[in-house]
């Protein structure tokens, strides 16, 4: 009896550990969990009013507002070889007119 009672307490702790770790939280980007593909991730941020401007190999490309500040561009990195999101990167305080997207032919 005394060994099943010093199990559960040591099993409910650390559970409640695991449960308060952040590092097993799913990162967020303007409320939006930076899960799932590219695109489904740029379907959300074109309903919170971003827009679409393209789309090449190494991501997608929305501009919108972030931080309070307007026309920041958003690029949303796949994972290589996959659809999956890898990251989302924020330029601010560039002039729309600074943003040009070079392509390279091999």
């Amino acid at each position: 009896m005394k060994k099943t009672a010093i199990f559960l307490v040591l099993f409910l702790f650390v559970a409640l550990l695991n449960a308060q770790n952040p590092a097993l939280s799913v990162p967020k980007f303007k409320g939006i969990e930076i899960t799932g593909t590219v695109d489904q991730f740029g379907s959300k941020l074109t309903s919170q009013g971003f827009t679409f401007l393209g789309k090449e190999d190494y991501g997608s490309a929305y501009l919108g507002s972030f931080a309070g500040m307007s026309d920041c561009l958003v690029v949303l990195a796949p994972v290589v070889n996959s659809k999956d999101i890898a990251s989302v990167i924020v330029m601010i305080g560039l002039k729309l007119s600074d943003y040009k997207v070079y392509t390279y032919e091999s």
